[in-house]
């Protein structure tokens, strides 16, 4: 039988709700400790997002507006037959498209650019 939020193994092992707890020796906590020094090291946007938990991009937000909008636009296009509409659409979805890939791009060159070109 297991019991919430008792001591099962004298500072071992801990039941918070459903979930067992382990506490860490100091050997592991040192090494938690390297490994979290070299995250924030190697990928500090990642270990920002991780610390703050906002793991989002926010450069999805103008994305997934002009997405939406090219969306809308080409199902009235489409709606009220007009292919000038229908084609606004397909063009703000096409920006949006663009515009995402050229931001992954360019984040992708900061992070792993200069690897390459040593």
């Amino acid at each position: 039988m297991e019991l919430e939020g008792t001591v099962v193994a004298a500072g071992c092992t801990e039941m918070i709700g459903r979930s067992r707890i382990m506490a860490l020796s100091e050997r592991e906590r040192h090494e938690l400790s390297m490994l979290e020094e070299q995250l924030k090291s190697e990928d500090p946007r990642l270990s920002r997002a991780l610390s703050t938990g906002k793991a989002r991009d926010p450069a999805t937000a103008p994305f997934a507006f002009l997405m939406a909008l090219g969306a809308i636009v080409l199902i009235a296009g489409v709606a009220a037959s007009s292919v000038i509409l229908s084609l606004a659409g397909i063009f703000l979805a096409a920006a949006g498209i663009t515009w995402r890939i050229s931001r992954w791009v360019k984040e992708h060159y900061e992070t792993y650019g200069e690897e390459r070109r040593h």
